[in-house]
């Protein structure tokens, strides 16, 4: 049966007799109908494609859309699909289109085992699953990332600023797979933040800091604190090893589980390998706590240094300072190349600019080390422009 769709007319029609339901169609518009139940309950559809392949498009609810609204949005299918637009694709995409709670832990499940630690990611995916609640992930917009940008900097910037950086990736991820067509946060700009910690230990204070060391009468707070300024190694990183993972002939430290997240080793000097060597051995870990098989608590070892640096007369420094004062120190002697190496940085710009930071004065005596040794311009030592020397004048 054929009639003129219009709100009127779907209005007189009588429920349908068949227990199926009945489709009337649209007698102007090809494929536009309204599917009549026995109920009394009318749908308006769009039927489109041969006759072997037929789909099927619900439209909406006579009562909630109107006649005209529905023959619109046909209309409007129908032109997307003589541009090659499949209308019930995009149907279908909605259908399956996750929440952005199951996409973050579809997306950090798939990481699992190719990320050192996903504790941190999860927790910060999480905040983001509060924030955007039960939203589809191509709803979200790059407004409602901003203001969860804002409400989450209340934490501290460099805390939103993380967050930001966890779910940019996610969407990315989501991007390249084809779940959406575009990432929310790329117009997202994350806040400034304060320069780095640039704070390193003067020679002097690294010498009252050796001193102070060697009068502890704990073993192994003498050994770390020394270990820390003689490798340039992290406290975590020195705290988990264990005596498997020392190797005295080659004089190398093992490090399982770095902040790089794979395996990397560490050249000991000598007079650090003989420290270690007459450690007393407690159980597995070479720096063990006060319960077996557990290692020495970081924050004991941040009090003890704080009393050492009381001792010392040190202010201000902390014990991941010694590692940026063993980086500034290499690199002085042998570059900022070789700093990057015995610091372990895949970017040599990390060490140049946080661990490694040549003040004015280094910079300036490097430039006129270099100028004497391109030009011989000897005048650099004083201050003054070398002087003519006089023809000697012929007595005779």
């Amino acid at each position: 049966m054929h009639l003129k769709l219009t709100q009127e007319s779907v209005a007189k029609l009588p429920p349908s007799v068949d227990p199926r339901g009945e489709v009337i169609w649209d007698e102007d518009l090809g494929g536009f109908g309204v599917r009549i139940y026995p109920s009394g309950r009318k749908t308006f559809i769009l039927v489109y494609g041969p006759a072997h392949r037929r789909r099927w498009i619900t439209l909406g609810r006579y009562g909630v859309v109107t006649a005209s609204e529905a023959r619109k949005d046909a209309k409007t299918k129908l032109a997307d699909l003589s541009k090659g637009l499949d209308p019930r694709a995009a149907v279908i995409r909605r259908r399956t289109m996750p929440t952005f709670r199951a996409w973050a832990k579809e997306y950090a499940d798939s990481l699992e085992g190719k990320r050192k630690t996903l504790k941190t990611m999860r927790a910060y995916l999480e905040l983001g699953a509060t924030r955007f609640g039960a939203k589809a992930l191509d709803e979200i917009t790059p407004r409602d990332v901003d203001l969860a940008l804002s409400a989450i900097a209340k934490r501290g910037k460099p805390t939103a600023n993380r967050w930001l950086a966890t779910v940019r990736a996610a969407f990315r991820t989501a991007v390249d797979k084809g779940v959406i067509d575009s990432n929310p946060v790329t117009p997202v700009r994350p806040f400034s933040e304060s320069p780095p910690r640039t704070r390193t230990l003067s020679p002097a204070e690294v010498q009252a800091v050796v001193t102070e060391s060697e009068k502890l009468e704990d073993p192994w707070l003498r050994a770390l604190f020394l270990g820390l300024l003689e490798t340039g190694c992290r406290v975590s990183e020195l705290l988990s090893a264990t005596w498997d993972d020392l190797d005295a002939e080659q004089g190398l430290l093992i490090l399982r589980s770095p902040k790089a997240g794979r395996l990397q080793t560490v050249a000991l000097p000598s007079v650090t390998l003989r420290r270690l060597a007459e450690l007393p051995k407690l159980g597995l870990f070479i720096f063990p706590g006060r319960r077996n098989g557990t290692h020495l608590n970081r924050t004991t070892a941040r009090l003890a240094w704080r009393d050492l640096c009381a001792a010392a007369g040190v202010r201000g420094a902390t014990l991941h300072d010694l590692r940026r004062t063993v980086g500034l120190f290499v690199a002085r002697e042998a570059g900022i190349a070789v700093a990057a190496r015995v610091l372990r940085h895949s970017r040599i710009d990390v060490t140049a600019r946080v661990y490694a930071p040549f003040g004015v004065d280094e910079q300036r005596r490097a430039a006129e080390r270099a100028l004497r040794r391109q030009g011989k311009l000897t005048y650099l030592d004083d201050g003054k422009k070398p002087r003519r020397k006089k023809k000697a004048v012929d007595a005779g």
